[in-house]
């Protein structure tokens, strides 16, 4: 479940998208990073109410430490730590842009994702304009969909709920497999992750405070058919599949024993490698039927028998 605080951050107009920096903690296996990063920074081509961002890490930082290196945190720590987080990473994002002389503005919200489990067994806490993302309850039987799909899905409705004014904070306990569900468990985010829908009296929260251009957004984003097919080279799911990571057959950060046989199976060079095998045996197999061929077709000679007179011995 998710749990967020009473405090809202002021955003920019309308005119301008919310910006929102996405922060990975270092417990995420790095063969997940630039496929989880890709499609993150991808959600800001598919609609521009939001613009992600992966701002630098603020060095030191103590949330940071903690969620990198704990397998599991006390969620009163937690919520502590993130209180300071955004003010830490906007003041060490403003020192770099000075530094390399820079105009843009630090992002004004924050999402940090992360695989650690909060003492709660909440999968979400939101404090001071920043998220945490507790991942660290995820597993394969959670699956379909898989974790990135999954952390798309949550960034989306974390967006909502840190950078809006309409929705903020807005959830239901019953789960429908609305995308404002309040999961008390976080294997049913999977029914919000597969059927992109927003319920009734969510969309009345959208159309009672004139947001359409956000719901659209929405829909835009959590919308899979973006991703398309991993076949398709040139789609977010095709070039993911070229950065190591099928988002049709993984569940979690890392592929298991049968994932990696079945990704072997389907590269590029291992079938090039059976074309090559498949053209020898085949070169051997005309071969080997060639000389069979020619050794019939070769006139045999007849069979010459020798016949040696027997010596007559004297008695």
């Amino acid at each position: 479940m998710t749990s967020s605080d009473a405090t809202f951050i002021p955003v920019t107009t309308p005119s301008r998208p919310r910006r929102i920096g996405i922060v990975l903690a270092r417990n995420i296996p790095g063969k997940a990073i630039s496929a989880l990063e890709f499609l993150l920074l991808h959600l800001n081509t598919v609609q521009s109410y939001f613009e992600y961002q992966l701002p630098p890490p603020p060095e030191g930082n103590s949330l940071l430490e903690r969620v990198s290196t704990a397998e599991c945190l006390d969620v009163g720590t937690a919520r502590e730590l993130l209180r300071a987080f955004r003010q830490e990473a906007q003041s060490f994002h403003a020192d770099m842009i000075s530094r390399f002389k820079r105009k843009e503005e630090p992002p004004e919200v924050y999402i940090v994702i992360s695989c650690i489990k909060l003492s709660n067994s909440y999968y979400g806490i939101i404090e001071e304009g920043s998220e945490l993302m507790a991942l660290g309850d995820w597993d394969i039987v959670m699956a379909p969909p898989s974790l990135l799909e999954c952390i798309l899905t949550l960034v989306v409705t974390s967006s909502v709920h840190l950078a809006t004014h309409s929705v903020r904070g807005h959830s239901h306990l019953g789960t429908k497999g609305c995308l404002f569900d309040f999961n008390v468990e976080l294997k049913r985010t999977r029914y919000k992750v597969l059927q992109n829908f927003i319920c009734a009296e969510c969309c009345s929260q959208f159309d009672g405070n004139g947001d359409e251009e956000l719901l659209s957004a929405i829909r835009a984003m959590t919308s899979r058919t973006w991703l398309g097919e991993t076949s398709d080279a040139g789609s977010p799911a095709g070039i993911v599949k070229s950065l190591g990571y099928d988002l049709f057959q993984r569940t979690g950060f890392t592929p298991s024993l049968r994932q990696r046989f079945m990704m072997t199976l389907e590269s590029e060079g291992f079938k090039e490698l059976i074309k090559g095998v498949t053209a020898l045996l085949l070169a051997g197999l005309v071969g080997f039927i060639s000389v069979k061929v020619a050794s019939k077709d070769k006139p045999t000679e007849p069979l010459k028998i020798e016949i040696i007179p027997q010596k007559k011995t004297g008695g």
